[in-house]
């Protein structure tokens, strides 16, 4: 907030750390997104082709090429941007959740429109990738048939697990930069605006429909489909459980103990909570947990 400088300063040295700590990406991304949610898409327009720029050249310089800048840019600065644009204009974060959950199904159906068999074709990107690894590394035939076997279980979700990934890491970089957005601008607005978070009838049921289709079919792109939808609906269930810890006084070390089970148990826990954001959506827990008046 200090000046253009200072953001495109912060934009790429933490795109550039992440390379050793990936999560310090996300601070990459909020910084953006707070510059485009306090003063606009053009003013954050400006910080991410200026950043972009900075990036590319210091690719150039350290790398000789553009390195991280060829995914970064495309996969989260513009829709970290484009997001935070959304929520600008609508000041809705269930709006722009759906956005971000449009924004899932177009990766998707970029990849099954750009490439005749996606499956195939990550089978053998992943396979180019890993194998020289673990043959410089002196695995045996055992660890390598099962490289063989991960590769092409993960293979044909790989559409949909990028999708996923895109969409998670730009809405926590926006739920980031809207904090700070509120700490600087306005206090406690954003505990109250992402406790209330609801993201509506229509996305559930069009959720409900695409996973109940992919598990009777079987068919691998409504299953890729499915997984950005997992994301928000995780995220929703996050901010069930934060608005209720809230209503009814738990201790903060109850929603400790849910972070930890999300990362011990990541599918189980991934699951009970999209499962609880979809029932909030039809009985509105919070309201009901609320004391009287």
């Amino acid at each position: 907030m200090a000046g253009r400088l200072p953001a495109v300063l912060i934009v790429v040295a933490t795109m550039f750390v992440s390379l050793l700590l990936p999560p310090v990406l996300l601070l990459s991304g909020a910084a953006l997104a707070l510059v485009t949610l306090r003063r606009g898409p053009y003013e954050g327009a400006l910080i991410l082709g200026a950043a972009s720029v900075a990036a590319f050249v210091l690719g150039w310089l350290l790398f000789g090429h553009p390195g991280p800048l060829a995914g970064v840019l495309p996969g989260f600065w513009l829709p970290v941007w484009g997001l935070a644009a959304v929520l600008r204009a609508t000041v809705s974060l269930a709006a722009a959740f759906a956005v971000a959950a449009g924004l899932g199904w177009l990766v998707v159906t970029g990849f099954y429109a750009l490439l005749d068999d996606p499956a195939g074709w990550w089978q053998g990107w992943l396979a180019e990738l890993l194998k020289p690894a673990f043959e410089q590394a002196g695995a045996g035939s055992d660890a390598v048939q099962g490289l063989d076997r991960l590769i092409a279980w993960v293979a044909p979700l790989m559409p949909g697990m990028l999708a996923a990934n895109v969409v998670f890491s730009a809405l926590v970089a926006l739920l980031i930069g809207r904090w700070w957005q509120a700490r600087l601008y306005n206090p406690g607005g954003f505990r109250s605006e992402f406790h209330g978070l609801r993201l509506g009838h229509g996305l559930a049921l069009l959720t409900i429909v695409t996973g109940v289709a992919a598990f009777a079919s079987g068919a691998l792109w409504l299953q890729c489909l499915a997984l950005p939808l997992a994301v928000v609906w995780l995220l929703q269930g996050l901010a069930v459980l934060h608005g209720l810890a809230l209503l009814r006084g738990w201790s903060p070390w109850a929603l400790v103990l849910v972070y930890v089970l999300l990362l011990l148990l990541l599918p189980q826990a991934v699951a009970l909570l999209c499962l609880l954001g979809l029932i909030d959506t039809w009985m509105n827990l919070r309201a009901r947990a609320a004391p009287p008046g």
